[in-house]
This record gives structure tokens, sequence and C-alpha cells, in this order.
């Protein structure tokens, strides 16, 4: 299976709309997160927040029971502010129990002159999920290396950005390959900067795909954060064999797994 075709069904999916009236913000009182019922409530493994000018600005609360998303204040705001509302999880991939799933969409919208009410759902501002297989693994010269092979491109009009970065006191040595997503022909790849032997701590792949150029807009990143290198194995001869990432439905709760080689 391909990453494309399991990611839309654990990533927050949102109904929201935020509201500015006379220089406050609040939340819609039907706002909420569709797919409540995938995430873990004990503890939360869903969090958000709304952020001002890039700043966190208050917590918002959704209800384990029904997704309901509230604010417990109105946010003060000025034409011009930037906000975004956040909504972040992380989980534990089956590749290894230290290996983590990270993943975060972001609804922007800029404050504009008087009263409105920006919507996020599933006809407004909707966030496009390509479709793509991916694989992954050491090269023959010890780089990380990530195969990417879009199938249907879900009418997004932005490329996606895959990076590759290490985690480690020493700093980050991170590098970057657009994935063209109208490409659906060729297997796209993408090597690191650095190889096995400098991971000290971790190292990760980010995938960051844009609804568009300008607000109102969503944001999808996903990141795998890699803890225990040598679980990682050879690149494969991509994309007719390979490690791909698929979802599976353990305990009743959706979690993105690794398959095994195919």
């Amino acid at each position: 299976m391909g990453v494309g075709k399991e990611w839309p069904d654990y990533m927050p999916t949102v109904d929201l709309s935020l509201t500015v009236t006379s220089g406050s913000l609040t939340v819609g009182a039907t706002s909420k997160v569709v797919n409540y019922d995938k995430y873990s409530w004990s503890p939360d493994q869903l969090t958000a927040a709304i952020f001002k000018n890039g700043s966190l600005a208050q917590a918002l609360d959704i209800d384990s029971s029904d997704g309901d998303i509230t604010l417990g204040s109105a946010i003060a705001v000025s034409e011009g502010d930037e906000i975004e509302a956040r909504f972040h999880f992380v989980d534990k991939l089956s590749l290894d129990w230290y290996t983590r799933f990270i993943g975060d969409r972001t609804c922007f919208m800029t404050v504009g002159a008087g009263d409105s009410t920006t919507t996020f759902d599933d006809s407004t501002n909707t966030m496009p999920v390509p479709s793509f297989d991916m694989a992954f693994g050491w090269d023959g010269t010890d780089k990380l290396k990530v195969g990417v092979k879009v199938n249907n491109k879900n009418g997004a009009s932005e490329d996606m950005s895959l990076k590759t970065r290490l985690l480690a006191s020493g700093g980050a040595q991170e590098s970057s390959t657009t994935i063209d997503l109208d490409d659906t022909t060729n297997a796209q790849t993408h090597t690191s900067s650095f190889d096995s032997t400098d991971v000290e701590v971790a190292c990760e792949m980010e995938f960051k795909l844009d609804s568009g150029t300008s607000t109102p807009k969503v944001r999808d990143t996903a990141r795998i954060v890699i803890v225990e290198v040598t679980e990682v194995p050879d690149y494969p001869n991509f994309p007719t064999t390979g490690t791909m990432l698929e979802q599976r439905r353990p305990g009743g709760l959706y979690s993105p797994r690794f398959a095994e080689p195919v």
C-alpha cells in the first residue's frame, strides 16, 4: 500500500470555522475533528492550539467523546495578524517502537478588515491528499535514500517537499528535494546529506504539502523519526520492491505502520 492512500484516514480531518468579530477571534460552535475516533485519548494522542503571528495564543480543546473543538476565551486580533490552527499528533511505528510518526495539519488565515468567518472543511479550503507509494533505505554509500512514486495528485496545486535531517547535538544535516506531483510515471528519489554512521541520536524524513500559496490554506506535515538506524533496510528495487508505509487498525485504532518488504 502507498503512504498517500493511507494517511488521509489518520491525519486530523477538521470541520473548522474561525470567526473574527470586533477584533476578537472565536471558534464556530459546530467546529469538530471529524475523525476523532481514530485517536487514543488516554493520554491525548491528538492536541491542538491557535497560534498568532507564530506564537502560541491559546490551546484548543477537543472533546474525546464527539470531537467537538472549543476555545476557552476569545483571542484579541488585529488586521493583518497571521492565524494558525495547528492539530498535532504523535504515534509509534512498527519498524521499531522507538520510531515515531509525527503529523501536523495546520489551517492558516489572515485577519482582514472588518468581521469575517473563515471555514475549513471538506468543501471549503480543502487539503488535497495525493496518492503515492514510498520506499526508503540505506543506499550503497550508506546515505538514507527515499523513493516516491506518485499515483494521483488528487487536485494538489503545489508540489511536495521531501526532506531528510539529522537530529543530533552536533547540529542537523538537512537536505531537501521537490517532488513533482504531476509526474505519475517516474519514481522520484531523494538522498540524505548524512550517512548511517553520522546518526548519533536519530534521523528523520519529512513530507510537507500546502493546499495553496496564499491564505486561507491548509498544510500537512508528516515526519518519520527513526532512532534504531540498524533496523532500516538497504534501499530496495523501488518501485518493484520495497518497504512501504501502510496503515493498519490494531485494537480498534488507526495507526500508520511499516509493512514488511515486498
